[in-house]
């Protein structure tokens, strides 16, 4: 099987919710060796998910084929890039994020081959009850 994957997209969907309450109170003496106390409550609560989603991208008009070739439309093509420090010249260069925003890239989810991107998928939720003095 001919190997299919141009390129690699990560896209992940995190969300994270961060709530806190803090009521405090000081009570400041008129005399003695202590001058105040400060006591109250802080009350925090986190609630974090993160679904790991990354796709392998495949030419769109890709026929399965080993000598696939696609000439790179003049819209997204940019100058050469110069490689003359290593002795190799110029090399194509195009703009492969506007040609991944036309649709020239079919997206194949890797969860559907690789059961580890699932395992990489998380829930957190964390509450905390803090009183001082």
């Amino acid at each position: 099987m001919p190997n299919t994957q141009d390129g690699f997209i990560n896209k992940p969907e995190i969300e994270d919710e961060l709530n806190s309450f803090r009521l405090s109170a000081e009570y400041i003496f008129d005399e003695g060796a202590v001058r105040s106390v400060e006591f109250g409550v802080n009350r925090t609560n986190r609630d974090k998910s993160k679904l790991d989603k990354g796709y392998y991208l495949t030419l769109a008009g890709y026929d399965g084929s080993d000598n696939y070739l696609e000439t790179v439309p003049d819209e997204f093509l940019l100058s050469p890039t110069s490689l003359d420090f290593f002795g190799m010249g110029d090399v194509l260069s195009y703009d492969a994020l506007a040609f991944y925003n036309a649709g020239g890239y079919t997206e194949t989810d890797v969860a559907d081959v690789d059961l580890s991107r699932a395992t990489n998928s998380c829930s957190h939720f964390r509450r905390s009850l803090n009183r001082f003095c």
